[in-house]
Formats: structure tokens, C-alpha cells, sequence
């Protein structure tokens, strides 16, 4: 409902015939209405970025889609959220970004060079990911000692207010991505702190490997494929399955 006339939803959700739909529901009630309609239909497309400019953006990728909310939310390339009190948060991220750009006074070159701005900037942010290539986002443990490594870091307080309690793995990655990010420093200095990172892990693994004692055991092939099965299914190597396993049932008599 618009103006108090009806629409019909099947045209209204398709923003190329949105106007003009509004204009054919009024026509016979309000012709000057009508002509204020027409012309602001023209100057509203007339500033409207070309699809083709929005192709760079992946809305499956939940990590671009929650930096450039934010970038858009801070101003940070003269776009920002058109200010209604219409709750923006109930649309899809797709939707906010281009009503974005769409509703943006800012002309139609000025919208083209803020969206350029925001490509650019995210392939800069990227170039860090091959120094991510260690982190295994099946490995819980080594994604929780992330989480603890990022918190008790120079990098905590660029965490983000919804990703500070994470509850899966992806969400884990999410936040230390996320966090470098956000935090403004150049390529080098990420660099260093993910080389550093990555060296105390190894450290925290090796010495961990260090206390492990070779252990052969005799079993029938159909145990050694159930164990291999249980593990993969736990994402665990054999060994530290086997590991589980025993430490459980320890403590299960322990406590009987």
C-alpha cells in the first residue's frame, strides 16, 4: 500500500518496474501526483549505478558482506545508509548496499569512484589470505587457540562488538579475518603478527608431539577402518581419537 492505493507485490518486488507500477496504480487519482512521480522516476535512474558495478561482490562471502556494511555504516567513501526510520536490518545485505548507492545525493561519477574505492580496498585486504593458508577451519582446537592468540593480542580491540563470542568454527575464522580487517594495518605488520601466530602454534604442536610415545597395536583391519571412520568423522587423527577415547572412559570410571 502506497499513498493508500494497493500494489500489486508480484511487480513491486522488481525494482526496474517499481515506478512505474506506482505511477499506473494513481494515474486516474492524482495527475499531478502522477507528473511528480515521472519526474522523480527520471532523476532516480538517471543516478543509478549500473548493475555490472555491483558484480565484484560475492553475498556469500560473509566476511566481505560484514566489511562492506561497516564501510558503508562509517562513511568511509562518502556512501552511507539513507537516514528514515524505516529498520534497514530486516533486508537482505544485498538490498542495503545497493539502496546505498540508489538513495546517495552524491552524483552518478562521484557513486562510481566511491564503489571503485571500495573494490580496490578489498582486493588490498585479501592480498593478506595466503598467509592464512596454515589455519585448518575443520581443526576446533587450533581455531579456539586463534580466538584466545587474536583476544590477548595488539589486535583485540578491532574485534567487532558480534563476533566477540563465537560459536563454530567458521565463526572463529570469521573473527580473526575480520579483525585484520578492520584494524587498518598495512600488509607488512599483518604479516608479521600471522608469522608470529603461526610460529607459536608450531611451538604449542611440537612440544605437544614431544610428550607422545609410539604405540603399535595388533587389531583386526575392520577396527583399524573404524577407528580411521570415527576419526575423520571427529576431524582427529587416529591417534588423538584414540587419545579421546581412553581419557573419557578414565574419567567416566573415576567417577562412578
Amino acid at each position: 500500500m502506497a499513498l493508500g492505493y494497493s500494489l500489486n507485490p508480484a511487480f513491486v518486488k522488481d525494482l526496474s518496474t517499481r515506478a512505474n507500477h506506482l505511477i499506473d496504480s494513481i494515474k486516474s487519482h492524482d495527475e499531478e501526483t502522477v507528473r511528480q512521480l515521472e519526474e522523480y522516476r527520471d532523476e532516480y535512474f538517471a543516478a543509478r549505478l549500473d548493475d555490472s558495478e555491483f558484480k565484484w561482490i560475492d553475498y556469500r562471502d560473509d566476511r566481505l558482506v560484514r566489511w562492506l556494511l561497516e564501510m558503508l555504516e562509517w562513511n568511509s567513501v562518502g556512501i552511507s545508509f539513507a537516514i528514515s526510520n524505516f529498520d534497514q536490518s530486516v533486508l537482505t545485505p544485498r538490498a542495503r548496499v545497493e539502496l546505498a548507492f540508489d538513495f546517495s545525493q552524491v552524483p552518478l561519477a562521484g557513486k562510481a569512484q566511491a564503489m571503485e574505492r571500495l573494490r580496490k580496498t578489498w582486493s588490498s585486504l585479501i592480498e593478506v589470505d595466503p598467509n592464512l593458508a596454515w589455519v585448518d577451519v575443520r581443526d576446533e582446537e587450533q581455531c579456539r587457540w586463534l580466538v584466545d592468540v587474536i583476544k590477548d593480542s595488539e589486535l583485540a580491540p578491532w574485534i567487532h562488538a558480534g563476533l566477540q563470542s563465537p560459536v563454530n568454527n567458521k565463526e572463529r575464522y570469521l573473527l580473526v579475518v575480520n579483525t585484520l580487517d578492520r584494524s587498518g594495518w598495512p600488509l607488512k605488520a599483518k604479516k608479521l603478527v600471522l608469522r608470529d601466530i603461526k610460529s607459536k602454534w608450531r611451538r604449542k604442536k611440537s612440544k605437544e608431539e614431544g610428550k607422545k610415545v609410539q604405540c603399535n597395536l595388533n587389531v583386526d583391519s575392520a577396527t583399524k577402518e573404524g577407528i580411521k571412520q570415527l576419526a575423520d568423522d571427529r576431524k582427529l587423527k587416529m591417534g588423538e581419537l584414540i587419545d579421546a577415547l581412553v581419557a573419557k572412559e578414565l574419567e567416566r570410571k573415576r567417577n562412578r
